[in-house]
């Protein structure tokens, strides 16, 4: 039988963001339940034009509040995008606030969240770019205060992963500032991803690996800072996340069933990480721009793949 076309549509992945038109010039964005990469990729673009316009249903917008109070899981992808979005929106006069979860929320999944925005460092990114946080129960949280939300005690899905924390870059349009920043950046950063990477248990991680990655991120923001934005642009924004992965290395047969389940989750959210190498010792990295979003893998073989969102 011939397939119908019923049969030939494709599903558009579920929203994951709840719009509000509230009185005056504020407009709000909720997440209640997961913001993964599927949901963020199929829907965000007109949100992200939006705060880019200022201007939300030919309305004039001087506010915007993203809600994460209720939301249960982020992907690093679409929380250093909207970081992104809403840094641009206060580089343009605009006020820009993020609500995170209660650190004493009665739900786990919340507390996770909440631990995981902090000790990956996209909760700083978020001040250093001018964007205030909040929550039930603080009108102005601090970067002391993100440091206790680090240390809640709540284990992570992805235990021992950090290599290099959130970084957000506002890349001057002088060549020599732009390439001076970079430099700085990256070797700073590296001074902790190298230390995390040599301990014993990741012995993997040889000279070979450290530099190929090195060079792969300053290529890789040399390259934005040339030619990703015109002269004019105001906003030279880029960002880089990366995070290792143990595959399933010193997994207890208890844990094991949960981290299958994550695997497949991950997978089917963003199809471009491979599930073979999450299976294997890997780093994950994710970068994004004003034009274009990527997030990929690089293996224990140093096999570089990725995909353009």
């Amino acid at each position: 039988m011939a397939p119908t076309s019923s049969t030939c549509k494709a599903v558009s992945p579920e929203n994951p963001f709840n719009t509000q038109e509230s009185t005056g010039s504020e407009f709000r964005i909720r997440v209640s339940g997961s913001l993964r990469d599927a949901g963020w990729a199929a829907h965000f673009g007109t949100l992200q034009a939006a705060m880019a316009e200022c201007k939300f249903n030919e309305k004039t917008i001087d506010r915007v509040a993203l809600d994460l109070s209720l939301c249960t899981w982020a992907d690093p992808l679409p929380l250093l995008t909207s970081t992104m979005a809403l840094a641009v929106f206060v580089q343009q006069g605009g006020k820009a606030e993020i609500l995170l979860p209660r650190p004493d929320s009665p739900g786990v999944k919340h507390k996770r969240l909440l631990r995981f925005i902090a000790l990956e460092g996209f909760a700083n990114q978020m001040l250093d770019l001018g964007i205030s946080l909040k929550n039930a129960l603080n009108p102005s949280i601090d970067s002391q205060q993100i440091s206790e939300f680090a240390k809640i005690e709540v284990p992570l899905r992805y235990a021992d992963s950090r290599c290099i924390p959130a970084w957000i870059l506002s890349l001057s349009a002088d060549m020599e500032e732009a390439l001076g920043q970079i430099t700085k950046g990256i070797n700073e950063r590296f001074v902790r991803a190298e230390v995390l990477l040599r301990v014993e248990e990741r012995s993997w991680a040889n000279t070979r690996l450290l530099y190929g990655l090195k060079v792969f991120l300053r290529e890789t923001l040399v390259n934005i800072a040339e030619h990703a934005y015109g002269i004019q642009s105001s906003a030279r924004l880029a960002a880089v996340y990366v995070r290792y992965r143990r595959g399933g290395l010193k997994i207890s047969p208890a844990e094991k069933m949960g981290w299958l389940n994550e695997l497949s989750e991950e997978q089917k959210q963003c199809p471009q990480l491979h599930r073979n190498y999450l299976a294997l010792l890997c780093l994950v990295w994710a970068w994004s721009l004003a034009q274009m979003r990527v997030v990929s893998d690089w293996s224990i073989r140093n096999r570089l793949e990725g995909t353009c969102w």
